[in-house]
C-alpha cells in the first residue's frame, strides 16, 4: 500500500514538472505559429505588420510563462513535502530504533543486578552454611557440632519451659504462654547465645537483603526465602521461631511471616503446639 501511494505521488510530481514544461514550450511556439500562421514574409516590414496581433499574443505568451512558473513551483514543493514526509519516517524509525535500544539497555541492566543479587544471595547463603559447620559446643562430656547443637538448644528451652510452668502453677497464679517462651528462651541463650548470635545475624541479614532488592517482585522473593528455608533443619526452624518471640526481635518476626518463613515448621517440634499461633499473633499481642 505504501509502495502503491509513492509511485502515485511520483506520478503526480512528474505531471506538475509536464505541465510546467508544456507550458513553456506553449508560450515559445505561439509566436512563431502566429508568425507563420499569418503569411506574411520573413522580413522587418513583415515583422512591423503583425505589431497588434503581437502585442496580444505577447501579452498570452507572458501568461503561459507564468503558468509555467507556478506549475514548477507547485512541483517544488511537492518535492520538499515528500522529503519532508522521508524526514518524518526516517525521524519516527529513529525512534522505534532507540526504544528498543532502551528496552535492551534494560533487560541488560535487569539481568546483570539479578547475578549480582544471586551472586550476594548465595555467598550469603553458603556462609551461613560455613558458620553451621563451624560451630563447636563443648561442655564437659557434651560435645556438639554443626546442626546438632539446635536440637541441643531445643532439649534445653523445653526444660526452661516446663520448669517456668510447674513453678507458675504451684503459686497458683494465672498461666502466661508467652511468659513462659520468653523465660525458656532468655535462660537458653545465656547458655547458647555465643554459639548462636553470628548464626541469627546472617539469617536476619539474608532476609533483610532479599526484602530490600527491589529489582525483584513478591514472588521472586519468595522463591529465594524458599530456597534458604530449604537449608535449614527442623531443629533451626524452631530455634528462629523462638527467637522471634523476643521484643527486640520484631523487625526479624515481621519478615519471617511476610515471607512465611515457618509455615511449613514440624509442629510437633514446638514446646507447645499453640505456639506456633502465638508466633503468627505475638505482633498484635506486643502492640496491645
Amino acid at each position: 500500500m505504501e509502495h502503491k501511494r509513492g509511485l502515485q505521488d511520483k506520478d503526480v510530481k512528474k505531471g506538475w514538472f509536464y505541465a510546467g514544461l508544456t507550458a513553456i514550450m506553449s508560450a515559445i511556439a505561439m509566436p512563431i505559429g502566429i508568425f507563420f500562421l499569418s503569411g506574411k514574409p520573413v522580413s522587418v516590414a513583415g515583422f512591423s505588420e503583425l505589431g497588434t496581433i503581437g502585442d496580444f499574443f505577447g501579452g498570452s505568451t507572458i501568461g503561459f510563462l507564468s503558468l509555467a512558473s507556478i506549475f514548477f513551483i507547485i512541483h517544488a514543493i511537492r518535492i520538499q513535502s515528500q522529503e519532508l514526509s522521508l524526514q518524518r519516517t526516517e525521524l519516527a524509525l529513529t525512534r522505534n530504533e532507540l526504544e528498543e535500544t532502551r528496552k535492551v539497555h534494560e533487560s541488560s541492566h535487569k539481568t546483570m543486578r539479578l547475578q549480582q543479587f544471586e551472586n550476594t544471595f548465595f555467598n550469603m547463603l553458603s556462609l551461613q552454611n560455613e558458620i553451621v559447620n563451624t560451630i563447636h559446643y563443648q561442655k564437659g562430656a557434651n560435645e556438639l557440632k554443626g546442626r546438632s547443637l539446635f536440637k541441643r538448644i531445643r532439649e534445653f528451652a523445653d526444660s526452661y519451659y516446663k520448669q517456668f510452668r510447674t513453678r507458675d502453677l504451684q503459686r497458683m497464679e494465672q498461666f502466661s504462654e508467652l511468659e513462659a517462651i520468653e523465660y525458656a528462651v532468655d535462660e537458653t541463650l545465656k547458655e547458647f547465645s555465643e554459639y548462636t548470635s553470628h548464626y541469627f545475624k546472617n539469617i536476619y541479614s539474608l532476609l533483610l537483603f532479599v526484602d530490600q532488592e527491589g529489582s525483584l517482585n513478591q514472588e521472586e522473593k519468595l522463591k529465594y526465602i524458599n530456597i534458604l528455608e530449604s537449608q535449614l533443619s527442623p531443629y533451626e526452624l524452631v530455634f528462629l521461631l523462638y527467637i522471634s518471640f523476643k521484643t527486640e526481635y520484631i523487625p526479624f518476626l515481621k519478615l519471617t511471616k511476610k515471607y512465611r518463613l515457618f509455615w511449613e515448621i514440624d509442629k510437633d517440634h514446638l514446646l507447645n503446639h499453640q505456639h506456633y499461633g502465638l508466633n503468627l499473633n505475638f505482633h498484635q499481642e506486643i502492640e496491645n
